[in-house]
C-alpha cells in the first residue's frame, strides 16, 4: 500500500516543567560545588547565600541555553531529513485547496509532470489529466469528498511536454483534531512500467485466447468450487452467452441439467480430491440460454499449481449434437432402407457393389456378404442385350439416371421381371461418387396387369353382350313363338315340319350363346340359394356320365362331409358340364382316358390369397375336374378364358364354355386356378366359398309340365311380333291371353279387369313405363297377383325388375316353350 501524503512536524518529548527545574537546580548545584569557595566564605551569609542563588541560577540559564541550541540543532536535522524524505520520494506529494487548487507538492510530483515546484503551486491539478480521464478525476474527488475516506483512481498525466504516462493517484480528506480541513492530500505514483506489463500480459491473453478461439472445440476451465474461470468463444457461442456471463458462474448449477447435476458434481469432486484420474474421453449434455441441450465430448486434464496441489481442471469439448442427428438420421435411413419393400443396391463408380439391403437378399437370394464387392452382371438374365445396356448407361450418364423395366436372374436361376431405378450420386462439389439401384420384383404386378387385363376384356365383352342380348333375344323370341306355331299347323307336312325344329334348334342354341356369353360377362341371370355341394355334385355326375364315352374311365372322388355353398345349381350344372365335356374331348387320344371328379373341403393359406387377392373367407369347396389327355400349351394358358377363343376343330366348339365357367365362378365370389403339362393331362380347380351359417334347401334338376286350365294371362311386350307369336303360343295352350303393348296400357286394362286376370306376363324394359314400374302399380289393385318377368336384358335389369316384389319370376328370352309351359302352371298353382 502507498503510504499517505502528510507532513509531519518532528515532536520534542516535553518534560514535566516542575520535575525539569529540580533537576536543572540539582544540576547546577553540583557545578557549584566544583567551583572556588574562598571568596565566597568571607562573605555574610545572607551574601554568600545570594552569589550562590544567582550563580547557580546562571548556571542553570547556561544549560539551558545549551539544550535548547542542541535541541535546535536536533529540529533542523529532522527537518531537513523529512524535507530530503518528502521531496525524493518515489511518489509525488501534493495538497489541494478545497477548490483542488495546488497548494504544496514535493520535488518527485515536479519531476513526473517535468515541471518544477514553483511553477505547480496555484495551479489547478486538473490541468495535469488527460482530458479523456477528467471525468474519472471529477468522480474520484466526489468519492472522496462523499464518503470522507481514501480512494484510489488511475488515470493519465499530461507532463509539461505534452506526453502522457499512467499514475495511481491515491487521495485522502485532511484531519486536523480530528475534523476535516477542507483540503486534500494526494499520492501520486508512476504506473507506466506497471501498465506496460500489463498491457504486455493483456496483448499475450488476447493471443492465447485467440489461440483458444480459433479452436473449433469448447475450452472451459474450472477452480476447485466448481467456478468457471475461463471460457473461449466456442464455448460462448454453444451455451449461447457472452463470456462475462459465463465466468464466475458455477458451472454446473448454470450449465448442466438438473438431471445430470447430482452425478457430473459428484466426479468433478473425486476428480478434485485425486480420488479418481481423468478418463480419456466422456460425453454430457450442456444446457444453452435458450434452454437447447447439446451433447457435448469432453476431454479434460487436472490444473495443478507449483507444489502439485491440483487447483481445478481444464476442459476442451466437442459439440456433437448435429453429428448425432445426421448419425441418427443416418440409422434412420439405413433402418428404413432395411425395412423397404425395395431391393436397394450401391455401386462406386467401377460397379462394385458396396451395400445391399435385406430386400435385395430376399429377391435375388444374394447374401449381403456375397453380393458386396461383386457387380450387378452376376442378375444378368440374357434377355438384355449389349445395346440395350449400352443405351441405358447412355441415359444415365446424360440424365443421371434411368428408369425401366427388366428381367433379371435370381441365385437359383429363375428369371425374373423388376422395375429398376438407378441414379448417379454426386457429393457437394458435384462430383460422382457412387451408383445406387432401387428395384422391386413385379412379377405379381404384371401377373395383376394382365389379370386386369383379361378383366376389362371380359368387361368390354360383357357390355356388348348386355347391349346386343335384349334385342337379340327378342327377335329370338318371335322366331321361336312363331316356329311353335308352325309346327302346330304343319304336323301333317314331316318334312317341313323337321326343317321347322332344325331352326327351333339354331335359335335356342344361339340363345345359349347369348346366356353362356351373360354368364362370361356375370350378367346372366341367377337364383342364389344354399345347397348341399357334395350331394349335388354326386347327382350330376350319375347325370353326365351318360354323355361321355364308356372307353373313358370316371374317377369320382367326392367327400361325405356336407359342403354347404350359396349358389345357383343352373350355372354350377352348366360349369360341370363344360369341364367334363373339355376332359372327355382332351382325352380323346389317349391310350387309357380318365377323368377324375373330386370335391373336398379347402382351407385358404398365405400363398393361396397371394394368389387371389380379391377372395374372401377362410374355408372353401374345391372343386376339381382332370385328366389324362393332351394337357394345354403354355402358348394357350393367357387365352382361356376368353370368349370365343377355342383349339378344337371347327364344328367342334363355339370357345365359350370356359368363359361361361369363369364368369359363373366370379360370380359365385370364388376363383379357378389350371394346373397343365403337355402330353399330361390338366386339372381346373374351382374354389367356392362355404357358408356354414345358410339353411339348405333342396336342389332339384326336374320340373314336370302341366297343361292349361283355362286362365287369363294379361301379356305386356312392346315389340308387336313378340307380343303376337307369344300370344298366339299361349293360345295354343288353352289359355285366355289379352295384349297390351306397355305398362300404362297395362295397368288401364288391369284396372278394368283385375277379377278376371290370373297371371301377368311383363316385358321389363318398354317406353311409357316399364314393367316393374307397372307390376308395382297392378300389386296395388291385387297384392296376389302372380308376375312373369320377361327379358333379354343382363343381370342388371334383372334384379332391378324383381326386387321388392314377391311371387315373381324372371324369365330369359327366348324362352323354349315347354319351360314356359312349366313356369307358368308353377306360378298359377303356388
Amino acid at each position: 500500500m502507498i503510504n499517505m501524503l502528510s507532513i509531519q512536524c518532528l515532536k520534542i518529548c516535553k518534560m514535566d516543567s516542575d520535575s525539569k527545574a529540580v533537576m536543572m537546580r540539582r544540576k547546577a548545584e553540583a557545578r557549584m560545588a566544583e567551583l572556588c569557595e574562598d571568596q565566597v566564605e568571607s562573605l555574610p551569609e545572607d551574601g554568600q547565600a545570594l552569589i550562590h542563588e544567582l550563580r547557580t541560577h546562571q548556571i542553570e540559564l547556561e544549560m539551558q541555553n545549551n539544550e535548547l541550541r542542541q535541541t535546535e540543532a536536533e529540529l533542523t536535522e529532522a527537518r531537513d531529513r523529512y524535507t530530503d524524505l518528502y521531496n525524493h520520494s518515489p511518489a509525488g506529494y501534493l495538497t489541494l485547496s478545497s477548490k483542488l487548487i495546488i497548494q504544496q507538492a514535493n520535488l518527485s510530483l515536479a519531476s513526473m509532470l517535468d515541471s518544477d515546484v514553483l511553477h505547480l503551486l496555484s495551479m489547478p491539478f486538473s490541468k495535469f489529466i488527460c482530458q479523456e480521464d477528467q471525468d474519472i478525476y471529477y468522480r474520484h474527488h466526489r468519492e472522496v469528498v462523499t464518503s470522507g475516506l481514501q480512494q484510489t483512481a488511475e488515470l493519465k498525466l499530461i507532463r509539461t511536454d505534452g506526453s502522457q504516462f499512467w499514475a495511481r493517484i491515491e487521495t485522502a480528506p485532511e484531519q486536523h483534531g480530528g475534523d476535516a480541513s477542507g483540503r486534500l492530500l494526494l499520492s501520486v505514483s508512476d504506473i507506466s512500467q506497471q501498465k506496460e506489463t500489463e498491457l504486455a500480459v493483456e496483448r499475450e491473453r488476447d493471443r492465447a485466447e485467440s489461440y483458444l478461439n480459433m479452436a473449433g472445440t469448447m475450452i472451459v476451465a474450472m477452480d476447485r468450487k466448481q467456478i468457471v474461470t475461463l471460457a473461449n468463444r466456442e464455448a460462448c457461442e454453444v451455451l449461447g452467452y457472452a463470456k462475462k456471463d459465463i465466468i464466475g458462474k458455477n458451472w454446473f448449477d448454470h450449465f448442466v441439467p438438473k438431471e445430470n447435476q447430482p452425478e457430473v458434481k459428484r466426479v468433478f469432486d473425486q476428480l478434485i480430491a485425486g480420488v479418481v484420474e481423468p478418463v480419456e474421453c466422456f460425453e454430457n449434455p450442456v444446457l444453452s440460454k435458450h434452454g437447447k441441450l447439446h451433447m457435448i465430448v469432453w476431454h479434460n486434464r487436472l490444473l495443478q499449481d507449483h507444489d502439485g496441489n491440483i487447483t481445478g481442471t481444464l476442459s476442451s469439448g466437442e459439440d456433437i449434437t448435429e453429428r448425432r442427428a445426421a448419425e441418427q438420421r443416418t440409422f434412420e435411413l439405413i433402418q428404413a432402407m432395411e425395412q423397404t419393400g425395395e431391393a436397394i443396391l450401391i455401386t462406386d463408380t467401377s460397379g462394385t457393389i458396396e451395400y445391399v439391403n435385406k430386400a435385395f437378399t430376399i429377391t435375388t437370394g444374394y447374401s449381403f456378404d456375397e453380393a458386396v464387392g461383386n457387380t450387378p452382371r452376376m442378375l444378368h438374365s440374357g434377355r438384355q442385350d449389349t445395346a440395350f445396356y449400352k443405351a441405358m448407361w447412355s441415359d444415365i450418364r446424360e440424365h443421371s439416371e434411368w428408369r425401366g423395366k427388366i428381367w433379371n436372374r435370381r441365385k437359383n436361376g429363375e428369371v425374373y421381371p423388376e422395375q429398376l431405378h438407378i441414379n448417379a450420386i454426386r457429393d457437394m462439389q458435384g462430383n460422382l461418387t457412387h451408383y445406387s439401384g432401387v428395384f422391386s420384383d413385379i412379377t405379381e404386378q404384371l401377373s395383376l396387369e394382365q389379370q386386369l387385363q383379361q378383366a376389362q376384356k371380359m368387361e368390354a365383352v360383357g357390355t356388348l353382350v348386355g347391349g346386343i342380348a335384349h334385342d337379340f333375344n327378342n327377335m329370338l323370341a318371335s322366331i321361336t313363338g312363331n316356329l311353335y306355331l308352325m309346327k302346330s299347323e304343319t304336323r301333317h307336312l314331316p318334312t317341313t315340319s323337321q326343317r321347322l325344329e332344325v331352326i327351333e334348334s339354331q335359335c335356342f342354341r344361339a340363345s345359349d350363346m347369348i346366356a353362356q356369353l351373360l354368364a362370361f360377362a356375370r350378367k346372366g341371370m341367377v337364383h342364389m340359394v344354399a345347397f348341399d355341394l357334395s350331394s349335388f355334385i354326386k347327382e350330376l355326375c350319375k347325370i353326365n356320365r351318360v354323355t361321355i364315352a364308356e372307353n373313358i374311365k370316371i374317377r369320382n372322388e367326392i367327400c361325405s362331409e356336407k359342403l354347404l355353398i350359396h349358389g345357383d345349381a343352373t350355372q354350377l350344372q352348366q360349369i360341370m358340364m363344360n369341364l367334363l365335356n373339355n376332359a372327355r374331348d382332351a382325352v380323346a387320344n389317349s391310350e387309357q382316358p380318365e377323368i377324375t371328379v373330386s370335391l373336398k373341403k379347402f382351407d385358404v393359406g398365405a400363398d393361396f390369397l397371394v394368389r387371389h387377392p380379391d377372395v374372401k373367407g377362410k374355408q372353401f369347396a374345391c372343386l376339381s375336374v382332370s385328366d389324362n389327355g393332351m394337357g394345354i400349351a403354355k402358348s394357350n394358358m393367357a387365352h382361356l378364358f376368353e370368349p370365343f377363343y377355342t383349339t378344337k376343330e371347327v364344328g367342334k366348339g363355339t370357345g365359350l364354355g370356359l368363359a361361361m365357367v369363369y364368369g359363373a365362378v366370379q360370380t359365385h365370389l370364388g376363383a379357378i386356378e389350371i394346373e397343365s403339362r403337355e402330353n399330361e393331362g390338366a386339372s381346373f380347380r374351382i374354389y367356392l366359398p362355404l357358408h356354414e351359417d345358410d339353411a339348405p334347401v333342396e336342389v332339384q334338376t326336374k320340373i314336370s309340365d302341366d297343361s292349361a286350365k283355362g286362365e287369363t294371362i294379361l301379356l305386356v311386350d312392346d315389340e308387336a311380333t313378340v307380343r303376337d307369336a307369344t300370344a298366339e303360343v299361349l293360345q295354343s295352350m288353352g289359355y285366355k291371353v289379352i295384349t297390351a303393348k306397355n305398362g300404362r296400357q297395362a295397368v288401364h286394362i288391369f284396372e278394368e279387369q283385375y277379377k278376371a286376370i290370373d297371371l301377368l306376363i311383363l316385358d321389363v324394359v318398354m317406353p311409357d313405363m316399364g314393367g316393374l314400374k307397372a307390376a308395382t302399380r297392378m300389386r296395388a289393385i291385387c297384392p296376389d297377383i302372380p308376375v312373369i318377368f320377361s327379358t333379354g336384358y343382363d343381370l342388371k335389369h334383372i334384379f332391378a325388375a324383381n326386387d321388392g316384389l314377391e311371387n315373381t319370376m324372371v324369365l330369359n328370352k327366348p324362352t323354349p316353350i315347354a319351360e314356359l309351359s312349366r313356369n307358368i302352371r308353377s306360378m298359377l298353382s303356388s
